[in-house]
């Protein structure tokens, strides 16, 4: 084997673990064109993030967010922990949409127990294991 294949061979090997090592989500990002962004509390999300989620508790950890790799304000997914309700201003009504993208973690949209959401302005949200998950648009159509 002469230095450059060995170079190549090493180069290629380099890529696939720093691939691995940046776990499923990022591949899932890559092939799915979508943009994933992890948080650690609400005020990191309101410094960085591509969204305006004014639902979010304030005790809220763990946001994940995720949206399409070409238009980050329309089209949104988040997940995060929290203990807290959401605010007043959400309004209790039947689930008219569903996401138009997935996260690991989000709670299945479509069993019956989940048909009752709240309405927090552009946001569909609901119930999580650990919190609440939301998506956006929100539109019945």
């Amino acid at each position: 084997m002469n230095k450059k294949t060995l170079r190549r061979s090493a180069a290629i090997l380099f890529a696939l673990a720093t691939l691995a090592l940046t776990g499923c989500a990022a591949i899932d990002d890559l092939v799915n064109r979508q943009v994933t962004h992890t948080y650690d509390n609400k005020d990191d999300f309101g410094a960085d993030a591509s969204v305006d989620a004014g639902w979010i508790p304030s005790d809220a950890t763990e946001i994940t967010l995720r949206t399409p790799a070409e238009n980050a304000g329309d089209v949104a997914v988040i997940l995060l922990v929290s203990t807290s309700d959401l605010p007043e201003s959400c309004l209790e009504a039947e689930r008219q949409s569903s996401p138009l993208l997935s996260i690991d973690g989000a709670p299945e949209v479509y069993e019956p127990k989940n048909s009752r959401i709240q309405v927090c302005d552009d946001w569909t949200v609901m119930k999580a294991a650990n919190g609440w998950f939301g998506w956006t648009p929100n539109d019945g159509d």
